[in-house]
């Protein structure tokens, strides 16, 4: 660390340059970090560092320092969940310019996120989480006072989803992922190109934990299309794995329903 100081509680591995640990306050923190490679190449980067803050029933408050500073929340969502968010100046506080930001599970901006900013207050939607894990709001503002804003967010587990494989054949098998909460019951259809002979099958099932689920009993098969029906006991990312019989192929539909258990959160590990 050329400039700056990390905020406590964090600490740079510098064999792979990944920060971890957990800040002990909220707020931003400017840094400058420093490498030299095994050639004697030198390379520098400027990064602020946003430590953001929880949620109790999906609302909570954040300081935004003065000057150049951002703020945050953090909450999980579900692969194929729904999220809106927003931040409002507290009542008697300073406005500020706000510019929000969605970063996912992977560090890296969300993409499909909706965002807007404004004055005193700011906002995005995400119609669809790209994986399950923990996402973080933020909001940043380049000049002003010192402020504390009040933030909210809303996360809606998901109903269902479809999709399609032009070409499944026995060596190319399709993977369907699923976000689901502990308790929640799977209803997948699977419907083969009838003029393509295509005749697929289950192959195997896989919760977020990584163990097989045994499929006797959970597919059922109507004139090639497959029907499967399974209470998932585990929250997070469930995989599907669906292939082709020998000598068969052609394009496979599917389309699924999920009823998500109630009372039931959905924490990253």
């Amino acid at each position: 660390v050329a400039a700056g100081t990390l905020p406590a509680g964090l600490a740079l591995a510098g064999d792979t340059l990944r920060l971890h640990g957990t800040a002990d306050t909220a707020g931003s923190t400017v840094v400058t970090l420093h490498g030299i490679d095994l050639a004697g190449s030198e390379s520098s980067a400027t990064a602020t560092i946003v430590g953001a803050v929880g949620l109790t029933a999906g609302k909570g408050e954040m300081e935004l320092a003065a000057g150049g500073a951002a703020c945050g929340v953090y909450f999980d969502a579900l692969l194929g969940s729904t999220f809106s968010f927003g931040a409002g100046t507290v009542k008697g506080r300073k406005k500020r310019a706000l510019t929000p930001w969605v970063i996912g599970p992977d560090g890296s901006a969300v993409a499909a996120a909706k965002l807007s900013g404004g004055t005193g207050k700011s906002k995005g939607s995400v119609a669809s989480c790209p994986e399950s894990g923990r996402y973080f709001a933020l909001f940043a503002s380049d000049a002003g006072d010192a402020t504390r804003l009040a933030a909210s967010v809303v996360v809606g587990a998901p109903r269902g989803g479809k999709g399609s494989e032009q070409t499944l054949d026995a060596a190319h098998p399709v993977l369907l992922w699923i976000g689901a909460l502990a308790g929640a019951t799977l209803d997948l259809t699977l419907k083969p190109d009838k003029k393509s002979g295509l005749v697929a099958s289950v192959q195997s099932l896989v919760d977020p934990e990584g163990n097989a689920v045994a499929l006797t009993g959970l597919v059922t098969e109507t004139k090639g299309v497959l029907r499967l029906v399974t209470t998932l006991t585990v929250s997070g990312t469930w995989q599907v794995r669906v292939g082709a019989k020998p000598d068969t192929a052609g394009r496979l539909s599917w389309s699924f329903k999920i009823k998500q258990p109630k009372g039931v959160a959905y924490v990253a590990e």
